[in-house]
């Protein structure tokens, strides 16, 4: 029997078609038959591979409602802020719920809003959380440092929903970013530093936040034309800006409630 082999490399895809395809990674050597599907046949097998890479980075699920993706370790917090911070929409309509505390402190922000070029407050946010996350009354500890902009677990979340999550540990900003106008833009919360169009019910926040930012609050730095709802603040909240806006729940409500 003929024994083919599947290359997968760093190269564009390529087909029998000796004419790459831009703006594709990986190519299927013309050893293999799989070259003989064509291109769509070359997509549809890298688009099996991606989606086995980001259902197996997870303890467990497949992100649906009935079957959320399973989060219990620092790792899994890892593969979920790496899938959101660059995947385009990754995480719209999935479902997300925390088994156990995760003691080992996470470092990494979910989230990274990109700047548009439509004027100072323009954001894509199209690597932004925008499932649902249930923290199943589980706790997250964070450790936080430094980091710009929007802060929290969550750096900014837009119509998505969290709740049931405990967040301890801490948030810490050293640097001032007092500069007109991206001053704005520091936003902190120990669940969201920004959250618009969202829910955030039941969650209870004891970090302790001390940041040199704009509008900090326990729960969101910034809500906007969103819903929080029977959520505790039980951590020191602090912001070093002279004309900051601070609150034990949000920092700034903008249209919501």
């Amino acid at each position: 029997m003929k024994k083919y082999s599947l290359i997968i490399s760093n190269k564009l895809l390529q087909t029998h078609n000796p004419k790459p395809l831009k703006g594709l990674k990986n190519h299927i050597s013309s050893k293999s038959p799989l070259g003989d599907l064509g291109v769509m046949g070359a997509i549809a097998i890298l688009f099996f591979l991606t989606s086995f890479r980001l259902s197996a980075q997870f303890s467990g699920g497949s992100g649906t409602e009935q079957d959320p993706y399973q989060i219990k370790s620092r790792q899994d917090m890892e593969a979920l802020a790496d899938s959101v911070n660059y995947g385009n929409n990754w995480s719209k309509g999935k479902y997300f719920k925390l088994i156990k505390d995760i003691d080992d402190t996470v470092k990494t922000v979910i989230g990274k809003p990109v700047k548009g070029n439509q004027g100072d407050y323009d954001y894509d946010f199209s690597y932004v959380f925008q499932g649902v996350f249930d923290g199943n009354n589980h706790k997250i500890t964070l450790a936080l440092n430094d980091n710009p902009g929007f802060t929290g677990l969550f750096s900014h979340i837009f119509n998505a929903k969290i709740h049931n999550l405990i967040v301890d540990g801490y948030i810490k900003k050293i640097t001032a970013d007092y500069k007109e106008p991206e001053y704005f833009y520091n936003w902190t919360g120990g669940i969201v530093g920004y959250a618009i169009n969202s829910e955030i019910s039941y969650c209870t926040n004891i970090c302790d936040i001390d940041v040199k930012f704009v509008c900090v609050g326990g729960i969101a730095g910034h809500s906007e034309e969103s819903v929080i709802s029977y959520c505790k603040n039980y951590g020191k909240v602090e912001a070093g800006y002279v004309d900051g806006l601070v609150g034990g729940i949000v920092g700034h409500n903008d249209i919501g409630n």
